[in-house]
């Protein structure tokens, strides 16, 4: 590649460029596994419009209904239908079932000839939709005579049972609404308000930073003193915030410490299949465990968990410190671009909140900085040690026993490590002194693992994306993406908390300069006890690093066009394969919760490099540049360490009252909501928290004092007139606990528990069709609720609709399938549905149900009820479904 010319370079990367496109575009318009809506033109995919959801779905086959009225002048004489699903579904014109035969890939386009079954006058169309990991999704044209009809949102939907909704459009972005448990109300003009006196504070601490940065005399004391100031400060952060937080915070944390758990107590390393998070590689948890076992301490003590964070603190600088060395080997004497590089690695919000979590990102990722930096070693080097190929064969097998996708370093840093044998035109006996030590420590250090899981499982690789594999099958929302996901940003800018819901970049932004997902909890008391205001107004400052980062990648890319090296090969090229597999794990697993950056946090060198150069492009050596960006840099720096300093405050309170809730130290959690309402009696959520746990308390009294107290202090909240009504049912004052319910709906339309205790207040005053009425409407906001399914059948069986209790009763046992009632009641309720008028075609329709799902009892059961039937009418026909 040395010998060719710029262009043709720049041509091989647009090939490679184009050809990963392609693949990523079949994957989206071909591969059913991919849960992405294809555009067809001519008519839009439409869902129905439930609630955001932020909790894990079951796999099950829910249904969505949706229904169009039309009307004809005559009866046409050519019609022809052409539908697309995601994935299974009944269609239905006027009554009658219409036949699709069989379709192989549910993106497919199917044509169907209707014109039997339309008529002069109004015409009902109906597709029930079937979809076991994603919301049901319609995509529908209609041509006849005269008339074309389309999905769009004139359609109307039914989900599970629930009442009719206008559907909405599948491309367009649905966000936590009011009521929502994941709503955030912090956004970021909104905090400008209340943070520039802070930002002032910073302006000020920066320009003070700048002079003195620029009268010390010695420069390579400004960049080791530098990493020595930065190392004391997360010191420092992590010594404040250790009081503070909670034993479990942290994305996915007691599954973490779960494997911790297992391995201390075994010493043996699990199967994937033994627990949500075992199928990571073991090395960070055999660490933990043996780091644990030597303290004498295990994962349930408080102060196991407090060295297993400060592990992952220590790895963290150890993570900027490798980062700094390798800028050190790319920019010599260049002080400046060490200094900006070093900056954006210890002050980078994704590096700062992992650090605080029980994690083994920061170890994969720190081991890949590592081998990095061994490896631009040995390319600088003409004739590199033995012991730097050996150190680079470790780090590389350490990181990829620790995580499985630091796999990407290996292509791009043995094809420049060949192409270096190459160009010295090296002997063989080299080629094994050197790469074959590399290859060989490396597959020692971690390939016993991977074939062992080969072993078993008949692939090396297993993870959340494989859960026919790993037995852990579920999906959030969105559950699917379309290729508006890719185009869109600008959220995060706005209102950046779970802004990933609005697309891809967005989620990436959100979660690399700040913790958009709280750590990994989707409500508002439990998110991690950040200060919000500051992060949030962080996002915009933080679009100066971004800046630099992407003009930094676009001149590095310019250079190595011009003169590559194999330097940049390898930073470049790693770059491209975390975008790669990030792009990939978020079409496999469609969650906005898998849109997260520091999936990509191994690829932070190349990262800061580009920081570094986009520095020098930038300001171009004028002074006055520098101090501007110099300056705005070290303001973003400092947001972005005090938006991580956890303070004594009443959200602190309420977050570790939460969390022992949780963990069910129910004692533990209400003391922390009193500490709440003493640190600030004018917060409704501290007063909220304590009613509610003085209510689990049975201190009813004091549980009502609260409540009514919030309710003062925020009479527009929702969760706080939801809460004086659960107080109210404690009392049985069913009446006033009905009136806040039904107040908290109104001002809470996405309060799912409002709803809930509304239908419960009606079904205790013996206001059953009420009730279901409600519990339709609570369905229309949170259809995975199979309590809430089990519940409404219960209240229609009672009013004698056998046909909505037996399908609310299969739709609880397909969300909660190790309970055992539903199955129960259905049993009970299959022979009385039998008696009524149209109650064989209801069993029909709930076998189709039941096989849809896999359910084989239940279709028995059907089965067993028709045949009964037909044994004691024989003249009758079987009814169609």
């Amino acid at each position: 590649m040395v010998f060719w010319k710029t262009w043709q370079r720049a041509v091989l990367a647009i090939a490679l460029t184009l050809l990963v496109f392609s693949g990523f575009s079949w994957l989206c318009l071909r591969d059913p596994k991919i849960n992405f809506l294809p555009g067809h033109g001519e008519a839009e995919w439409v869902i129905f419009p439930s609630a955001v959801d932020t909790l894990a779905h079951p796999v099950a086959y829910l249904d969505t209904t949706f229904r169009r009225a039309f009307t004809l002048e005559g009866q046409p004489r050519a019609a022809q239908l052409r539908i697309s699903v995601a994935k299974r579904f009944q269609l239905k014109i006027n009554g009658g079932a219409v036949e699709t035969g069989t379709i192989r890939n549910w993106k497919d386009v199917s044509p169907v000839d209707v014109v039997p079954f339309l008529r002069t006058g109004t015409n009902v169309i109906e597709v029930r939709v079937f979809n076991d990991s994603a919301p049901p999704a319609l995509w529908l044209a209609l041509t006849t005579d005269g008339t074309a009809l389309r999905t769009d949102r004139s359609w109307e939907a039914s989900i599970a049972g629930s009442n009719w909704r206008p559907v909405v459009d599948a491309a367009t972005p649905r966000f936590p609404g009011p009521g929502n448990p994941a709503t955030a109300g912090e956004q970021t003009i909104k905090v400008l308000r209340s943070i520039w006196p802070i930002w002032l504070v910073f302006f000020g601490l920066a320009v003070a930073t700048w002079l003195i940065c620029r009268w010390q005399p010695s420069r390579s004391l400004r960049s080791t003193g530098m990493l020595v100031l930065f190392a004391g400060l997360w010191a420092v952060l992590f010594w404040n915030n250790g009081q503070f937080m909670p034993l479990y915070a942290g994305f996915d944390s007691r599954s973490h410490l779960e494997y911790i758990k297992y391995v201390q107590e075994r010493w043996t390393v699990p199967l994937p299949t033994q627990g949500f998070e075992m199928f990571h590689p073991p090395l960070y948890y055999a660490l933990s465990a043996a780091l644990l076992s030597v303290s004498g301490l295990s994962v349930n003590d408080t102060s196991g968990i407090l060295v297993l964070r400060c592990l992952t603190m220590s790895i963290g600088i150890a993570h900027f410190a490798l980062v700094f060395l390798s800028l050190r080997l790319l920019f010599p004497n260049q002080i400046g671009r060490q200094r900006v590089g070093l900056l954006v690695a210890a002050f980078l919000p994704m590096q700062l909140y992992l650090s605080h979590y029980v994690t083994n990102e920061t170890l994969a990722a720190t081991l890949v900085a590592a081998a990095i930096y061994f490896a631009l070693r040995v390319l600088r080097t003409k004739t590199a040690s033995l012991s730097s190929y050996a150190l680079l064969g470790f780090f590389l097998g350490a990181a990829i026993l620790t995580k499985a996708t630091a796999v990407l370093l290996l292509p791009p840093l043995f094809l420049v490590l060949a192409a270096k044998m190459i160009t010295e035109r090296s002997a063989g006996a080299i080629w094994l002194r050197t790469l074959g030590v590399s290859v060989s420590i490396c597959f020692i250090v971690c390939g016993w693992y991977y074939i062992w899981i080969w072993h078993h499982f008949g692939t090396p690789f297993i993870g959340n994306w494989n859960a026919a594999a790993s037995g852990f099958a579920w999906w959030q929302d969105p559950g699917y993406h379309t290729s508006a996901d890719f185009v869109r940003f600008g959220q995060s800018l706005v209102s950046p908390l779970f802004s990933g819901l609005a697309g891809i970049a967005d989620g990436v932004y959100s979660t690399l300069w700040g913790d958009g997902l709280w750590g990994g909890l989707s409500d508002f008391p439990s998110r991690t006890p950040w200060n919000y205001e500051l992060m949030v107004g962080g996002y915009l400052l933080a679009v100066a690093p971004t800046i630099l980062i992407l003009a930094g990648a676009g001149v590095a890319l310019y250079q190595f066009f011009r003169k590559p090296s194999a330097e940049w090969l390898l930073l470049l090229a790693l770059c491209a394969l975390v975008a790669c597999a990030v792009i990939f794990m978020t079409l496999k697993v469609a969650s906005y919760a898998q849109i997260k950056a520091f999936y990509g946090l191994s690829a932070l060198t190349p990262l800061c490099c580009f920081a570094a150069i986009g520095w020098d492009a930038l300001t171009r050596g004028d002074k006055k540049l520098q101090f501007v960006l110099g300056t705005l840099l070290l303001v973003w720096a400092m947001n972005s360490f005090a938006s991580m300093w956890i303070r004594d405050s009443a959200a602190q309170h309420v977050y570790n009252a939460a969390r022992w809730k949780f963990e069910n130290k129910l004692e533990a959690a209400r003391s922390e909501a009193v500490k709440a309402v003493d640190t600030d009696s004018a917060s409704e959520m501290a007063h909220r928290v304590l009613s509610l746990l003085s209510a689990d308390a049975d201190r009813l009294s004091e549980a009502l004092e609260h409540a009514e107290r919030a309710v003062q202090l925020a009479p527009l909240s929702s969760d706080a007139h939801m809460q004086l009504s659960a107080v109210f049912i404690k009392q049985n004052q069913f009446d006033r606990a009905a009136t806040e319910a039904r107040r908290a709906v109104e001002l809470g339309p996405e309060n799912a528990i409002a709803y809930d205790l509304l239908f419960t207040c009606l079904r205790q005053q013996q206001r059953n069709d009420d009730a279901i009425k409600v519990a339709r409407d609570g369905l229309a906001i949170s259809p995975f609720n199979g309590e809430f399914h089990y519940r409404l059948g219960l209240a229609a069986g009672q009013t004698g609709d056998y046909a909505t209790a037996a399908n609310q009763f299969v739709y609880a046992m397909l969300l909660r399938p190790s309970r055992p009632e539903p199955r129960e009641k259905l049993r009970l309720t299959l022979p009385l549905l039998s008696k009524t008028a149209d109650g064989l075609k209801q069993i029909k329709e709930i076998a189709f149900l039941a096989k849809t799902a896999g359910d084989v009892s239940t279709v028995a059961l059907c089965e067993n009820l028709l045949a009964s039937f037909q044994a004691d009418h024989p003249s009758s026909q079987e009814p169609k479904p």
